[in-house]
């Protein structure tokens, strides 16, 4: 769509959400990957307040010149986790902006992507970085523990014994530096900054779980908390995407977290 069809806060003409969450009992909040925006919504749907992004953000094939700086197609904001209450709206990047990595082959490549956090109460923003495991792979999606860890999807986009990586990390970002102002990570992060910490937590591909060799599912995409039980663990629930092909089953597996 021409540019002129997008709106003052950066909306394209149709969105495509990617994340929501749950801010409190009448508001929700949205991040869609095609701006990318984000918007904070009340039951109806109804958009009440846009979170402004910063324009070196904004879709790469709507800035001039294109391909230069931005998001590249279909690598937007993928994941969205709210923390303090609802406070902080942390959104996490599938893949790396085209100035943090490099095009080739039309993909965008590289292994830095940038989370967006952003306190609704001071209105400040900050950026983060989360390190990929490899050019393989982006991130579906970002679940918070507390204010700061999170539970984040990576995965590559293969499914059955072409599959590799499927996996949820427990990312912490207490050590976290804040990179809004640098322009570039394509050659790294400047000395004396850091990325957010990760370990793994669980390989959804592992054999015990039923989701690896052929029967490996392309997307897993989603992750939400179910109950607390008595003893303090926690159920993780985790979502698999059928694209909207009938032929592909939609799957939601459940994990017992005993700690974290």
């Amino acid at each position: 769509e021409p540019m002129k069809t997008w709106d003052g806060q950066g909306h394209p003409p149709s969105l495509d959400p990617e994340g929501i969450r749950r801010i409190d009992d009448s508001l929700l909040a949205l991040s869609d990957e095609y701006g990318p925006t984000i918007d904070v919504v009340d039951r109806s749907g109804m958009i009440l307040d846009s979170i402004k992004v910063p324009e070196y953000f904004r879709l790469t094939d709507h800035l001039s010149p294109p391909r230069t700086r931005g998001t590249f197609p279909n690598r937007g904001m993928e994941g969205l986790a709210v923390a303090r209450n609802g406070r902080i709206l942390i959104a996490a990047m599938q893949g790396p902006l085209v100035q943090d990595g490099r095009i080739e082959k039309n993909k965008c490549l590289g292994t830095a992507t940038r989370w967006f956090v952003f306190d609704r109460q001071s209105a400040q923003a900050q950026e983060w970085v989360y390190r990929l495991d490899d050019e393989s792979t982006g991130v579906s999606e970002v679940l918070a523990v507390d204010d700061h860890r999170f539970l984040v999807l990576e995965r590559d986009s293969k499914a059955g014994l072409e599959a590799k990586i499927k996996k949820i990390y427990l990312a912490d970002a207490s050590s976290a530096s804040d990179v809004a102002n640098i322009p570039s990570l394509g050659d790294g992060l400047p000395a004396g900054t850091n990325a957010l910490t990760k370990r793994l937590l669980i390989d959804l591909m592992h054999p015990e779980y039923g989701l690896s060799g052929k029967s490996t599912p392309e997307k897993p995409e989603g992750l939400a908390w179910g109950p607390t039980y008595p003893d303090g663990s926690r159920l993780l629930v985790v979502c698999f995407d059928n694209d909207f092909d009938p032929s592909r089953e939609s799957i939601i597996a459940a994990f017992r977290i005993d700690s974290l």
